[in-house]
């Protein structure tokens, strides 16, 4: 990010932060000083460390060293008017006092409205100079910044680190929920009882998580912060509607912290298993992505209506995305095609694991820690621990290998 964005930026959240002190003036930020006029004495504060710093560190960071650089120039104002009081040299009748301070006021007044009449139509003509010069550029930078953090945090993950709250800028957490082409999904919108609302008018209302049993989700807020609705299905090629009928719900701003803490991801799981029940979803699973890209990281919750129905949802969503896919060619492209078809994978993949069984499931996902709930006929659920982001990626990999349709390495 450029130098004139990063100052633009800090000067935007200044003005802000000192509007909340109820500090009144313009902020400019230039040659690592950001200097408050107008409504009293014109004030600096040194932010040339802020500057250099900015882009590495989170919006939480960001927020508190702009309200510290606040604070500080508030002070610098306050001390520069209240000052100390002087000791007056002759004494003034009370009543007289306040009639001449009186009569002042009036005059000023008076010349302030001459001065608003007369310089009114010039305040109004001149424009005001934006913040940012090109917004476009600014949040092509962003975007673009955002995708590399996401990118060397992705690297970590994929050596087996724990990823911490610092180090999600450019992620989402997506929830995807599968149901059979013949049995109905949600019916609607997914504001669906108490886990949803949508504020705002029409679909251009943002998409809020509302639910009790979530108490650190629901009480996330920011410009963000939201869930966006997106289509699941998967199809075939031939075939005249989705084999299987999907929706996919991905959370962002605020939302992806708590996935990468501890206590928060309990969180996350929570609600995707009670919008999974609440819904009558037969698959899903739950993970975190680059938001520019296709790849499943920091799976942590899978979903089937068997023990084989979950290792099927583990193996094809933490396998089956990505530019190179740990599933083999073969299972992932039908004959005669040339792109990959994922209903005609994910039928595959349930093909090959409907021979297993809970207790060679456990085997399989517990050399990475991860844990089976339910039986062999019913609703099940795979889960794997907070700690090292990459467990469910490795155990996908060994049921692959061990049914024999993994990619070769």
């Amino acid at each position: 990010m450029g130098d004139a964005f990063i100052g633009a930026e800090i000067q935007r959240q200044l003005e802000e932060s000192l509007a909340r002190f109820g500090i009144a003036g313009e902020v400019q930020v230039e040659g690592g000083v950001a200097t408050l006029a107008g409504y009293g004495p014109t004030v600096q504060v040194e932010v040339a460390s802020l500057e250099a710093q900015w882009n590495a560190l989170t919006a939480e960071h960001r927020t508190r060293r702009v309200n510290d650089v606040a604070r500080r120039l508030a002070a610098e104002r306050r001390s520069l008017t209240q000052g100390p009081a002087s000791t007056p040299r002759w004494d003034v009748p009370s009543w007289l006092a306040a009639l001449g301070a009186g009569l002042l006021l009036a005059v000023a007044g008076f010349g302030g409205w001459v001065l608003y009449r007369q310089w009114k139509p010039a305040i109004l003509a001149k424009p005001s100079a934006p913040l940012v010069g090109d917004y476009d550029a600014y949040e092509r930078e962003r975007a673009e910044r955002a995708a590399r953090v996401c990118d060397a945090t992705r690297s970590r993950i994929l050596r087996g680190a724990s990823v911490g709250p610092s180090e999600v800028e450019g992620w989402v957490v997506e929830l995807w929920l599968l149901w059979p082409r013949g049995l109905p999904g949600p019916a609607g919108e997914p504001e669906q009882g108490p886990f949803l609302k949508r504020e705002g008018d029409g679909v251009d209302g943002r998409l809020r998580i509302v639910w009790d049993g979530t108490p650190t989700l629901s009480a996330q807020e920011g410009p963000d912060t939201r869930v966006a609705v997106e289509p699941g299905n998967l199809h075939v090629d031939g075939e005249s509607g989705p084999v299987w009928r999907g929706v996919r719900l991905v959370a962002s701003g605020r939302y992806v912290v708590p996935y990468f803490d501890e206590a928060g991801r309990l969180e996350h799981v929570k609600l995707a298993r009670a919008l999974a029940e609440a819904w009558s979803a037969e698959h899903g699973a739950l993970y975190a992505r680059c938001a520019s890209g296709k790849d499943h990281h920091v799976g942590s919750w899978f979903r089937g209506p068997t023990a084989a129905g979950a290792a099927s949802a583990l193996s094809f969503f933490m396998g089956a995305f990505g530019e190179q896919p740990g599933i083999r060619r073969a299972l992932m492209v039908p004959e005669g095609a040339s792109e990959v078809r994922l209903g005609f994978a994910f039928d595959g993949i349930r093909r090959a694991t409907a021979p297993l069984k809970k207790t060679r499931i456990m085997a399989l996902v517990g050399a990475e820690g991860g844990m089976i709930a339910g039986t062999d006929t019913s609703p099940s659920t795979i889960t794997f621990p907070f700690r090292d982001a990459n467990r469910a990626t490795r155990a996908a990999q060994g049921v692959a290998r061990e049914l024999g349709f993994g990619a070769a390495p």
